[in-house]
């Protein structure tokens, strides 16, 4: 994560920044996507959002897309694009003022990433926390 430091020091340091950043940490099961971004989100001072936390916060709620997504996580398969994609935007979408977004386990499919792209904007940065 050294040369994602030095990127992200580099971005957001600038005082051109029109837009909030956005930086995606992607990686497998137990990779510490959550972890890292978390620590970043800190020393940057950015929103962290986890699509796990995300996720599983709405799948508490008392309505049919909260059942949906509950039901699809208990049988352990992918919640699909769309319910994930409404939810982060959502979740952006209330955050005002903010100097950027760490976004951890987003993408988890290329056709994710484009659909971000086109409903929100291109990330700044990808970062992959792989072992």
């Amino acid at each position: 994560l050294a040369c994602l430091t030095l990127s992200l020091l580099r971005f957001l340091s600038a005082e051109k920044l029109q837009s909030p950043a956005i930086v995606f940490v992607i990686g497998g099961p137990g990779s510490g996507k959550a972890t890292q971004s978390a620590l970043l989100a800190e020393k940057y001072n950015l929103h962290h959002v986890g699509i796990g936390e995300l996720l599983r916060d709405e799948s508490t709620k008392g309505n049919a897309k909260a059942k949906a997504i509950r039901d699809i996580m208990l049988k352990g398969a992918l919640v699909p694009s769309g319910y994930v994609l409404d939810l982060l935007v959502e979740n952006m979408a209330t955050k005002q003022e903010i100097k950027g977004f760490i976004i951890s386990g987003f993408p988890r499919e290329l056709c994710q990433a484009k659909e971000f792209e086109r409903v929100v904007s291109a990330p700044l940065i990808y970062a992959h926390n792989g072992r």
